[in-house]
């Protein structure tokens, strides 16, 4: 199997979150989530009387919908004006639509519908502010699960995302 790198597709990532237990520095967050993953690149327009390549390039923009939830142990540090923290946890995304062009859609159709991983991310919030709490999250997510694998071609969608919120 080669290897075959794709630029990544920035998307939007949307969701809601709760945590529980509440101990001095250690909480337990569930969350729920829309999130967009995908790939994006350029491949040169071959013909067969240029087989190199006519010198023109097509951009390709895939695109995959996932509803993602997931269950994290977050360790924080609470200060008098921030409060950072560190978290991590398993995940678990469900395929909910892809948008995809015609000559990868059959890779597409085959893609797996349920992908599980884990996240990791670092974070800070801001108290009270405004009548609300602001928070600022870096996290990575990496798949356990491919969401397509044959002999020839394996993908995953292992992503960053940097996240920016409120806390009512």
């Amino acid at each position: 199997m080669g290897n075959f790198q794709m630029d990544s597709k920035q998307g939007l990532n949307i969701g809601a979150f709760a945590e529980f237990l509440d101990l001095p520095i250690v909480n337990l967050i569930t969350e729920i989530g829309y999130t967009q993953k995908g790939m994006e690149d350029n491949f040169a327009v071959t013909s067969t009387g240029n087989p190199e390549g006519t010198g023109e390039f097509k951009t390709v923009t895939n695109r995959v919908d996932y509803l993602n939830l997931s269950l994290a142990l977050k360790a924080n540090y609470t200060m008098p004006i921030v409060t950072p923290y560190l978290y991590a946890g398993p995940r678990i995304d469900f395929l909910i639509m892809t948008d995809v062009d015609k000559g990868f859609k059959i890779v597409y159709d085959e893609y797996e519908k349920v992908v599980y991983g884990l996240k990791i991310g670092l974070g800070t919030e801001i108290m009270k502010i405004l009548p609300v709490s602001i928070l600022a999250e870096f996290q990575y997510n990496y798949d356990l699960s491919d969401s397509y694998k044959t002999a020839l071609l394996k993908i995953n969608n292992n992503s960053y995302e940097l996240k920016i919120g409120i806390i009512l």
